[in-house]
C-alpha cells in the first residue's frame, strides 16, 4: 500500500499547484460548535460615556441609570438628582454620539408628572428639603361650663326649711315645664276652688307660687312659711296676702276655728311631726272645714327606696319598691345638680299612718286622686314603655279631710 501511495503522489501533473481542501464546520448535529464571530469596524467605535459625579452615600439614590460597558456588558451606575445638572446627557441609540439639553427649571415638590423635552420623558428633579416642624396632636379641650355658684355649699346640716335656695326655688318655679305648672296647679285650683269669701291659710307656703293664685281667684289667704328668705320673694310676689314666718307644727298667729281652708302642697313628708301640722290645722279650721294635703305618693316615691327599672326581655318599664311599711327618713339634696349644697329631710309613712292622725284630729277622708306625670319621651327604644310606666304609676297624692261639725 505504501508502494501505491507514492505511486500517485509521483504522477500529478507538473506544474499545476496543489489542490488545498477546506473543511466546514459542523453547524448541526453532535459536536457543532458556534460559527466564529469576525470583527466589525461598528464594534470598534467608542462607546459614549455619561458624565457623572462622584457618588455620596449620605444622599439616597433615587434611580439607577445603565451605561454600556465594552465588550457588550452593562453595568448600573446610581446618578443622584440633587442638585439638578446644568445640563442632561443621554444617548440618542447612535454609539458615539451625544444630545445635550438645556438645564430645566425644578419643579414644586409632589408634582410626580414627567417633564417632556423633545421625543424624550424624564423625572423632575428634586427641590431641596426645607425645614419643617414635626406634627404634633393637639388635644382638643371641650368648652367648660361657667361655673354658677347657684347655692350655698354650706350649712351640710339637713333642715326643714329652703331658705338656702330661695333663689334657685323661686326661678325654678316661674318655668313654665313644671309639675307645679303643669299638673299641682291647675288640680289645685280645681279642687280647692277658691273664692271672694274664702280665708285660706297656706301652710309652707315658700315664695308664694299657690297663695298668688288663691289670691288671683278673690280669696283672702295668709302664708306661713319657716324659711325668712322665702317669705322675703313672698311678699314682693304677692303684696295684698298675710305672711308669717314661722313653723307649720305651731300656728299660734292664727285664731281658732277662723279659716275655711287649709293647704299644704308637698311640704307634710318634709316636717318631722305631721300629726302636730294636722292637730294645729284642725283647731284652725271651722266646723266642716277643709284640709287640703299634696305629698309625694308614698307607695311609690319613697326616697332611696325607689326607682325606676326596665326590663330589657319583657321590653317594659316598671318601678321598684324596696320597703314602704316601715317609717324612714333619708337627707336629700335641695338642688341636685349641685353637689355639696344644704339637705333637706324627707320623711317616709305610709298611708295608714295619715288615716290616722287625720281620725283622730276629727277628719274624715273626703276625696282621694292620684296625679300622674305630664312628660312625654319622644323618641329612643324605650320611649312607649316609659310613657306607659308614666301614665300606669302615679307620683302624687291628693287628700281632701273634712272636719267634723261637732
Amino acid at each position: 500500500m505504501a508502494g501505491m501511495k507514492s505511486s500517485r503522489q509521483n504522477n500529478k501533473p507538473e506544474g499545476r499547484p496543489e489542490r488545498q481542501t477546506r473543511v466546514r464546520p459542523r453547524t448541526q448535529g453532535v459536536g457543532a460548535s458556534a460559527p466564529k464571530r469576525t470583527s466589525s469596524p461598528r464594534a470598534e467605535r467608542p462607546t459614549p460615556r455619561i458624565p457623572t459625579r462622584p457618588f455620596d452615600r449620605s444622599e439616597r439614590p433615587r434611580s439607577a441609570r445603565f451605561a454600556p460597558k465594552q465588550g457588550g456588558a452593562r453595568e448600573a451606575k446610581y446618578i443622584p438628582s440633587r442638585p439638578p445638572r446644568p445640563f442632561t446627557a443621554r444617548a440618542t441609540g447612535r454609539p458615539g454620539t451625544r444630545t445635550t439639553a438645556p438645564a430645566r427649571t425644578p419643579r414644586p415638590f409632589g408634582d410626580r408628572s414627567p417633564a417632556r423635552s423633545g421625543s424624550h420623558f424624564t423625572r423632575p428633579s428634586r427641590i431641596p428639603e426645607q425645614e419643617t416642624r414635626p406634627l404634633t396632636r393637639k388635644k382638643i379641650q371641650k368648652p367648660k361650663p361657667p361655673r354658677t355658684q347657684l347655692v350655698s355649699l354650706s350649712p351640710r346640716t339637713p333642715t326643714a326649711s329652703w331658705s338656702d335656695v330661695a333663689t334657685w326655688y323661686d326661678a325654678h318655679l316661674q318655668k313654665p315645664d313644671t309639675y307645679h305648672a303643669k299638673i299641682l296647679l291647675p288640680n289645685m285650683l280645681r279642687l280647692v276652688d277658691p273664692k271672694k269669701d274664702d280665708t285660706i291659710v297656706d301652710l309652707a307656703c315658700g315664695t308664694g307660687f299657690f297663695t298668688k293664685a288663691f289670691t288671683e281667684k278673690g280669696a283672702t289667704v295668709t302664708g306661713i312659711d319657716v324659711g325668712a328668705d322665702l317669705i322675703a320673694l313672698a311678699r314682693t310676689h304677692v303684696p295684698s296676702a298675710t305672711f308669717h314666718i314661722g313653723s307649720a307644727e305651731d300656728l299660734s298667729m292664727i285664731k281658732s276655728e277662723s279659716v275655711k281652708k287649709v293647704t299644704i302642697v308637698l311640704a307634710i313628708q318634709n316636717i318631722e311631726h305631721a300629726e302636730s301640722v294636722i292637730a294645729e290645722a284642725a283647731r284652725s279650721l271651722v266646723p266642716r272645714g277643709y284640709f287640703h294635703i299634696v305629698m309625694n305618693h308614698p307607695a311609690f316615691r319613697i326616697p332611696k327606696s325607689s326607682a325606676w327599672e326596665y326590663d330589657a326581655k319583657r321590653k317594659i318599664q316598671y318601678r321598684r319598691v324596696e320597703r314602704y311599711i316601715s317609717e324612714s327618713q333619708s337627707a336629700i339634696d335641695m338642688h341636685p345638680g349641685t353637689a355639696g349644697g344644704p339637705q333637706t329631710v324627707s320623711f317616709h309613712r305610709p298611708l295608714q299612718y295619715y288615716f290616722k292622725a287625720l281620725a283622730k284630729a276629727r277628719f274624715s277622708i273626703d276625696r282621694l286622686e292620684e296625679w300622674t306625670s305630664h312628660k312625654e319621651s319622644d323618641s329612643g327604644p324605650r320611649a312607649e314603655a316609659e310613657n306607659r310606666a308614666r301614665k300606669e304609676i302615679p307620683l302624687f297624692l291628693y287628700l281632701c279631710a273634712r272636719k267634723s261639725a261637732d
